[in-house]
């Protein structure tokens, strides 16, 4: 195989490794997913059942909430909605839930994963100009 050809192949290896959706998967029952939730960094699974059986994730969310004064929070794969910031829902019996939804970055904090494929990106297109 020539350099060219095996570069381009890793060129585009890391650009779709780069855009994959990864997002915490946790909740307030596990004492770290609080404050030390960065072991919990998944790519979204695609969905196998449901009505949007087959979906890819679009987003992350986090969910907070309050049932007669006790909390609870969950962050998840986000399959379905748009993006928004402290959307609060108030129920019956003392409900109270606060969501939060991004697309734009993965885990919904600075995006590691995806200034790693810029960089990567770049170091081939500069190894296939020198080629």
């Amino acid at each position: 195989m020539s350099p060219k050809i095996f570069l381009f192949t890793v060129f585009v290896a890391l650009l779709s490794v780069s855009e994959a959706k990864k997002c915490y998967n946790c909740t307030s029952y596990d004492p770290h997913c609080d404050d030390n939730y960065a072991r919990y960094l998944i790519d979204c699974p695609q969905l196998t059942a449901g009505l949007i059986k087959a979906q890819q994730a679009i987003g992350c969310r986090k969910i907070d909430q309050w049932v007669d004064g006790e909390h609870t929070m969950f962050r998840e794969c986000a399959y379905t909605g748009k993006d928004y910031k402290d959307r609060q829902h108030k129920g019956s019996l003392g409900i109270t839930r606060i969501t939060n939804q991004c697309s734009n970055r993965d885990g919904c904090n600075p995006a590691t994963m995806k200034t790693f494929g810029f960089l990567s990106v770049l170091t081939v297109i500069l190894g296939l100009i020198r080629w």
